[in-house]
Formats: structure tokens, C-alpha cells, sequence
């Protein structure tokens, strides 16, 4: 005879009662399941606003644009890499650090390539913004308005920079003037006493592209004399055939600068020298020119006011 409960009836009891504790246990899997799904599909995740940081010449709006994020788009379907990425092919941009800030925010912090320079070409019917490797970071037609250029190797001010959509933490302030940067060219004006320049690539004045050698080494020269912080700032500069480079200061001095494929930091260093000496000389007293073709030594021409000059 069978004992107390293990009957076959006892058994299939037991075992039926199992059987429905499961199910009742994957309907609950089932529900929770369903239902932090729906939760995290449901608006309190929808990304309602961009805290961007580090931006100069570009706005809010513009970052926002290349981000290529819809509105009302998830925040769990925010590819930080993918925002970067398209943040990045953008001329302006030369780094984007993308992240997520629950739970309903974007964090894009940016770095600008700085503008060295402003290129126009001699007549005047095309200019362009150029950073130290020759990179056009903007163009238009016709003749520039004078920039108010951000200082080149500025750092990001501090600040909070929150808000909604699109707003966001400017960099730092505008500094001085970006210089002038130009060519020689056969029967034009301003050839700065050096040949006509034939260009061997030719220019395309668009965005992203890069200018070709000559004006590219050019580009370098400024961004290297613009970190100099001359009391002497340049204003323009002129390439020549050679390619040799002219440049004008602020204060009307041109400087010889001889060939471009030459060393830049020995010049910056030998300019800057001979511009502290010349501190609080101006007008008739200041030099016709200065020559650091050959940094070792530096040349001062004749006083403005000597006869024969």
C-alpha cells in the first residue's frame, strides 16, 4: 500500500501546481519586462536639450545642425561616437567629445581650429579664412569685412553652460584682428616690391579644401607669429615668387622675410627682438623696413627720415 501523498494523483497535483507557478512567474517576467520597456520608449527620455561648450565662430544652432540628432529622438538611441563623428567633418571643428546626460540630455564639448589668417586674392573678388595647416574654415565673395577674429590657442571660458535646445558655453572672447594674407599677381596692386606668384594648383574656394604650398606655408608663418604676441602685430602678408613673403605690421613697417621654405621660429624670434628695440620708436624714427632673411643678423633699414630714404 502506497504512503500518505504518493499516489499518482498526489504526484500530477503537485507537478500541475508547478507547472502553473511557472507560468505565473513568466507573465510576471513578462509584464515587468514589458513595461520597462515601455518606460524607457516613453517621453521621459526623449532628448529635450544640447549643453554645448567650447564653440567660438560657431552658434548653438549651427553645432545642433551637424549633430544630426531629430527632435524627440531617445536617448538610448544616441550614438555619442556617431554625433562626434559628424560634429568632426565639419572644416571648423577639429575635435568633439560627445556623452550622455540622463535623463533627458546631450553633453557636446568642441575644440575650434583657430583662424591664423584672412587669404584675398589680389582682385579682390574672393576671401577665405585659413588655420596653420591651410585649411579654409570659411569663405565668401568679395572683400571681407574686417574680422573680429578669436585669438589664436585661446582656451574655453569657464561657466556652467546650461539650457535648452541648442545653447550652450561660448569660448573665449574675440581677440585681434586676423592679418591679411594675399598674393602678388602680374599688373595687380599691392605686390609689396616682390614677383608675381603663379599658383600651380589652382585655388578652390570652398570649405574643408586646402590652399595650395606657397600659401599654406604662409598660413604656418602667421599662426607661429601670432603666438608670438608681437608688440608689433602683422597686418598683412604678401607671397611672392620663390616663394619669398612680405610682411606689413600694424604700424606700417614692412618686414623682409625671405624665403618661405626657410626656418620660422629663428625669424619670429629675431623679428621680435628688433621690435623691442624699437619700442616707442614710430613714424619718421622708425626703420624703412627690417630684414630677417638671415636671423643670425637682423637688419634694420635706414630712419624714414634720413635723406635719400
Amino acid at each position: 500500500m502506497l504512503g500518505e501523498g504518493t499516489s499518482l494523483w498526489a504526484r500530477e497535483m503537485r507537478q500541475r501546481r508547478l507547472r502553473v507557478r511557472r507560468v505565473a512567474l513568466l507573465a510576471v517576467l513578462a509584464a515587468a519586462l514589458l513595461g520597462l520597456y515601455l518606460f524607457m520608449r516613453s517621453p521621459y527620455f526623449a532628448l529635450d536639450h544640447l549643453r554645448i561648450r567650447g564653440y567660438q565662430r560657431l552658434d548653438p544652432v549651427t553645432i545642433r545642425d551637424w549633430a544630426g540628432i531629430p527632435p524627440g529622438t531617445l536617448i538610448w538611441r544616441v550614438d555619442p561616437g556617431a554625433v562626434a563623428r559628424r560634429l568632426e567633418a565639419h572644416p571648423r571643428v577639429a575635435g568633439a567629445e560627445v556623452r550622455r546626460e540622463w535623463p533627458r540630455g546631450l553633453v557636446i564639448e568642441i575644440q575650434e581650429r583657430p583662424a591664423v589668417a584672412v587669404l584675398v586674392d589680389p582682385a579682390g573678388r574672393h576671401w577665405a579664412e585659413l588655420d596653420a595647416q591651410g585649411r579654409i574654415l570659411g569663405a565668401g565673395r568679395g572683400t571681407p569685412a574686417p574680422p573680429a577674429a578669436v585669438e589664436a590657442g585661446a582656451t574655453p571660458a569657464a561657466g556652467d553652460g546650461k539650457g535648452g535646445t541648442g545653447e550652450g558655453e561660448a569660448g573665449s572672447q574675440p581677440g585681434a584682428p586676423l592679418p591679411l594674407l594675399t598674393w602678388a599677381e602680374e599688373g595687380g596692386a599691392g605686390g609689396a616690391g616682390v614677383a608675381p606668384l603663379h599658383l600651380e594648383t589652382p585655388l578652390v574656394w570652398e570649405p574643408g579644401r586646402f590652399v595650395p604650398a606657397p600659401l599654406t606655408q604662409a598660413a604656418g608663418v602667421a599662426a607661429v607669429l601670432a603666438q608670438a604676441g608681437l608688440p608689433d602685430p602683422p597686418r598683412r602678408l604678401v607671397v611672392g615668387q620663390g616663394p619669398v613673403l612680405v610682411i606689413q605690421l600694424s604700424s606700417g613697417i614692412p618686414v623682409r622675410w625671405g624665403m618661405l621654405d626657410g626656418e620660422v621660429v629663428p625669424r619670429v624670434r629675431a623679428l621680435a627682438a628688433a621690435l623691442v628695440a624699437l619700442q616707442g620708436e614710430a613714424g619718421p624714427e622708425a626703420p624703412a623696413y627690417i630684414d630677417v632673411t638671415d636671423p643670425d643678423r637682423p637688419v634694420l633699414g635706414p630712419r624714414r627720415a634720413d635723406p635719400g630714404d
